[in-house]
C-alpha cells in the first residue's frame, strides 16, 4: 500500500489505533486518516449525508468484484447543532452504505480499507438550511485545499498481491478465526446451515455436521462475534462469524 503527498507533509501512526496513518500538512492540520486493516466499516454515527457531486477515481485500488473505486464528498449535519462539516473519503462505486461508514473491501485479505477526512463547514450558523450546507460542501470541494486533499487520497495504490490474510469476506459476514477449513467453506458452511438448518436450544442452528451459536443483544455488545459455528465431530475445526 502506497501513496504520494507533498514533500512538507508527513504522514504520522496514530496512537492507541493500529494500522492507522494520519496525513499531516505543513501548518500542522490533519488532512485525511488512512485505515489499512478494518476489521468492520467505520461506526461513526453519522447520517447519511448530502452529495456534493463530488468524484475522482481512485485508480490504483479495485473494490470487490473489479468494481472502480472512487473519493466523494458529502456535507453532513454531524451529531450536534454547529457541527455540519464535510465528509470525504474512499468508496466503491455503487456502495450503498452512509459516507460515515465508507471503506473499500479488500477480498484477498478479509479486511477494509478506509481513506478519509473531515472538516467543518458554515460555522456562522447554527443549524443550515439543506440549501446552505450543500453550497457549503460543493464550494469546499473547489477549494484548492480539498484538490490538494483530493490529489493524495487518489493516489492510493493497493497491490492485492500482497495482501496479508486477516480473515475473508463474504456478502453478508465478515469471517473471522477460521479454523481447519478455508474461507470459502466457512462461507458455504454458514449458508448451508442458514438454509437447511433446525433450531437447536435457544440461539442455536444446526446440521448434521455443524451448530451455530448466534449471539444476543449483551453477548455481542461485550465484543462477541455474531455468529461461531463449530463441527460437531471436531472442536478444532470451527470459525466466527461478524455481520458486515
Amino acid at each position: 500500500m502506497s501513496f504520494t503527498y507533498p514533500p512538507a507533509w508527513k504522514v504520522t501512526p496514530v496512537e492507541g489505533q493500529d494500522d492507522t496513518y494520519a496525513v499531516i500538512d505543513a501548518a500542522g492540520a490533519t488532512r485525511a486518516t488512512l485505515r489499512a486493516q478494518l476489521k468492520s466499516r467505520p461506526t461513526l454515527s453519522i447520517p447519511t449525508g448530502l452529495d456534493s457531486g463530488f468524484r475522482a477515481d481512485v485508480p490504483g485500488v479495485e473494490g470487490p468484484g473489479g468494481r472502480d473505486v472512487e473519493l466523494v464528498l458529502h456535507g453532513v449535519y454531524g451529531q450536534a447543532p454547529g457541527g455540519q462539516g464535510a465528509i470525504y473519503a474512499i468508496n466503491t462505486v455503487g456502495d450503498q452504505e452512509p459516507v460515515g461508514r465508507a471503506a473499500v473491501e479488500v477480498s484477498q485479505g478479509g479486511y477494509y480499507v478506509g481513506f478519509s477526512g473531515f472538516v467543518p463547514l458554515r460555522r456562522d450558523v447554527p443549524t443550515p438550511s439543506k440549501e446552505e450546507l450543500f453550497a457549503a460542501a460543493a464550494a469546499f470541494a473547489g477549494s484548492a485545499e480539498f484538490k490538494e486533499t483530493a490529489r493524495v487520497i487518489t493516489s492510493l495504490r493497493l497491490n492485492p498481491a500482497k495482501a496479508v490474510q486477516a480473515g475473508c469476506l463474504g456478502a453478508r459476514y465478515r469471517y473471522d478465526k477460521i479454523a481447519g477449513l478455508s474461507c470459502d467453506e466457512a462461507i458455504a458452511v454458514l449458508a448451508r446451515v442458514q438454509a437447511t438448518g433446525t433450531g437447536y436450544g435457544a440461539r442455536n442452528y444446526q446440521t448434521n455436521d455443524y451448530v451455530c451459536f448466534y449471539a444476543g443483544a449483551v453477548e455481542s455488545q461485550n465484543g462477541q462475534a455474531d455468529i461461531i459455528c463449530r463441527n460437531k465431530a471436531n472442536d478444532a475445526v470451527s470459525f466466527e462469524a461478524w455481520e458486515k
